[in-house]
């Protein structure tokens, strides 16, 4: 499952930050790193200096505009925040590699954390499959990233360690596939009086649909199936 991983930070603004999780990711080896518009550099002395046994991962980190451009090739999002919602798939952080066995048998995690002073925006986690928690004893919720980032990769090492998460392979749609499907249906069950209609309580069916379509672990042929009957249903219309 580890290596299947990738490690996605949003917004990063802490030298130190990124360094330390550059280490890690040289510690842990999940699949690599990427930088969702970063206010860090890579090249900025302090996250060298920290991230001293691992400039090669910090100049390898993939860089992205944008959090849909990251993961677009991932078969299933992670985001971690502190930040319970009722309408939010939520999950231990000790139950995700088996949720993810089930999930995304195949292809790549995308590990999203927020940036330092905010954490992951409720529009970023609209954007994520499940919402991974930390749990804390103490009074505090929060934990610094690179302490977080580290406990997540630990868990998904231990969880590997004893076999955990990794069943036998199938492929899996990838979020660019899903998010092209959900375009197509709400095309077709859009409008302003239809099921995907404008404004935010159109978002919020889009965010539910998306979501439930990537718990389903579709394949590409199943994609491409659902795709076949939105055209159906649109020559049915005219």
């Amino acid at each position: 499952m580890l290596a299947r991983a990738e490690v996605v930070l949003v917004g990063t603004a802490n030298p130190e930050n990124l360094g330390g999780v550059a280490r890690l990711v040289a510690n842990f080896a999940p699949a690599g790193l990427c930088l969702v518009a970063a206010r860090a550099r890579v090249d900025d002395p302090r996250a060298l200096v920290v991230g001293r046994m691992a400039r090669e991962v910090l100049a390898a980190a993939r860089a992205a505009a944008t959090l849909d451009e990251a993961v677009g090739e991932a078969t299933c999002v992670v985001g971690f925040s502190a930040r319970r919602g009722a309408t939010r798939p939520t999950v231990p952080l000790t139950a995700l590699a088996a949720e993810l066995a089930t999930r995304a048998p195949a292809g790549r995690v995308a590990l999203v954390f927020g940036p330092e002073d905010a954490g992951l925006s409720a529009a970023d986690v609209d954007r994520c499959d499940l919402v991974a928690t930390i749990d804390l004893p103490g009074a505090l919720p929060s934990l610094n990233l690179t302490q977080a980032v580290a406990i997540a990769l630990w868990e998904l090492a231990r969880a590997t360690a004893e076999g955990q998460g990794e069943p036998a392979a199938r492929a899996t749609a990838t979020r660019a596939e899903l998010d092209a499907l959900v375009t197509h249906a709400a095309a077709v069950l859009g409008g302003a009086d239809g099921w995907l209609g404008e404004g935010p309580e159109g978002e919020r069916r889009r965010v539910h649909l998306r979501r439930m379509l990537a718990e389903a672990s579709l394949t590409p042929a199943d994609v491409r199936a659902l795709h076949g009957l939105c055209v159906q249903l649109e020559r049915e219309r005219r």
